[in-house]
């Protein structure tokens, strides 16, 4: 498994640390930490820094690669990373090795049909390579139709497990909490939360809006922290993550590209109602009976939907009791382990 680990503590990195970790009881695992940059505003950046920490890094991985039979490896959309994963790919099918891709993501469709022809040809030949590649929901199978429509799709869905994320039971904070926990970005849709936030505020004049992850230092950003209600708590783990959780109210994660949030997940198994929006596999996720979906960077969309939460206390009871029961039914993170493992033995089986 050459995954990516924290830090950073973003999606990618958490989740499969403890995908790693729960499929040690089902796999004979060699776990290779893949991560170059621990800040997320660096990802997909080309600087000698990056070259550096590669080539490292491709030491690493051609010397695990050796003794291994599937390579496994979580892949990105972007130009800079996509290049130095079909470094990786070409090395471990030069070893003959069979290889597993990760798409963690919900635009490597997208993404493939933006890039120039000659970078489609890399990647066609690349993400071809695999046996097998590994998606999140339904709604994400088929993200790679275009490139590589002969490779075979398995679906994953992220875990958790339960008993660390005990459901909230009561809404007892004296005013309304809203959480996001996510890089405070444009792209995450933290500017029209905030804005969005503001709506609601007028209404819940006590309603606060607690944000959580690493800051994008823009000036847009750093002005909208200051909008009166919205608390910044940095970046989060354990203990502290968890008491956010569980004092929170609401959970809001208006994106404008997710694969399945691990974010969200929490949420739901800490008993919130979610509101988000659809885009990725998050429709699959996501009911009527859980929280509300909205376009991404429809801020009149998303107003409502935070205010008629806001407004009623006994549909957030519902939908975070919903939420809890679904999460346990469907994401706990041994049966997503199994579920993980069956994708190689079936491999092994061929």
């Amino acid at each position: 498994m050459w995954v990516p680990l924290p830090p950073p503590y973003a999606g990618p990195e958490v989740a499969s640390q403890q995908l790693a970790e729960a499929c040690g009881a089902h796999l004979d695992l060699r776990i290779e930490n893949a991560t170059l940059r621990t800040q997320n505003m660096a990802k997909g950046r080309f600087d000698t820094a990056g070259v550096i920490a590669f080539s490292r890094a491709y030491r690493r991985f051609v010397s695990a690669t050796r003794d291994v039979d599937i390579v496994y490896l979580v892949i990105a959309a972007n130009r800079v990373a996509a290049l130095r994963d079909a470094v990786l790919i070409a090395t471990a099918r030069a070893l003959g090795k069979t290889i597993v891709l990760h798409l963690r993501g919900g635009a490597y469709d997208d993404y493939y049909r933006s890039e120039q022809r000659w970078m489609q040809r890399v990647l066609r030949q690349s993400w071809g390579s695999a046996a097998c590649a590994i998606v999140q929901t339904a709604r994400l199978a088929g993200q790679l139709a275009d490139a590589a429509p002969e490779v075979a799709i398995a679906i994953v869905p992220n875990g958790l497990r339960g008993e660390r994320h005990p459901p909230k039971r009561t809404y007892a904070s004296p005013g309304l909490t809203l959480l996001f926990v996510g890089h405070l970005s444009r792209a995450k849709g933290f500017l029209d939360l905030v804005s969005a936030f503001r709506v609601v505020r007028a209404h819940h004049p006590n309603a606060r809006l607690v944000c959580a992850g690493e800051l994008e230092a823009t000036a847009l950003v750093r002005a909208a922290l200051a909008t009166p209600g919205v608390v910044y708590v940095g970046i989060v783990s354990g203990s502290q993550k968890l008491e956010l959780f569980q004092s929170a109210d609401i959970f809001a994660l208006p994106s404008y590209a997710e694969g399945f949030s691990l974010a969200i997940l929490e949420a739901m198994f800490h008993g919130l109602p979610v509101v988000a929006t659809s885009v990725g596999g998050a429709p699959d996720v996501i009911g009527p009976e859980s929280g509300y979906l909205v376009p991404p960077g429809d801020v009149g969309s998303l107003s409502e939907a935070l205010c008629a939460l806001a407004a009623d206390a006994e549909r957030r009871e519902q939908m975070g009791r919903a939420n809890a029961i679904i999460a346990r039914s469907k994401y706990e993170l041994e049966d997503v382990a199994r579920q993980f493992a069956h994708v190689f033995t079936a491999l092994e089986t061929r």
